[in-house]
């Protein structure tokens, strides 16, 4: 996985490419972040635009960069996230929605990552 930064106005735009599937590449997302925490930057936006795909591991580095962030009184915000990633969270959260959706699964997640990309979240 890669790590493009961009800084504006105090907030720190990070696009992110290739999968998200654990090891050194993806712990180094979370020191990315203590590193800008450090230098006084609280605000980040992931852009997960070119994640190709991400597991558990990806998303636990994901909810540790939003606690660090919220411990230092700052925020975490997805941009361009894909329906992979949604239902990877979905499931990750409510490991029975699948089965429980009467088969409603996929326009669900299709809806929830529109709402995603329209900044509800």
């Amino acid at each position: 996985m890669k790590i493009k930064e961009k800084i504006e106005n105090h907030v720190a735009v990070l696009s992110l490419s290739g999968k998200m599937m654990g090891g050194p590449e993806t712990t180094a997302l979370h020191d990315h972040v203590r590193g800008l925490v450090n230098d006084g930057i609280n605000k980040v936006v992931i852009d997960l635009s070119g994640v190709k795909w991400i597991n558990s591991s990806g998303l636990g580095v994901l909810m540790a960069v939003m606690t660090t962030l919220k411990n230092s009184d700052g925020m975490m915000k997805l941009a361009n996230i894909t329906e992979k990633v949604v239902a990877k969270l979905v499931d990750k959260r409510f490991p029975d929605a699948r089965t429980s959706m009467n088969g409603n699964y996929d326009t669900f997640i299709q809806e929830l990552t529109l709402k995603f990309l329209n900044g509800w979240y």
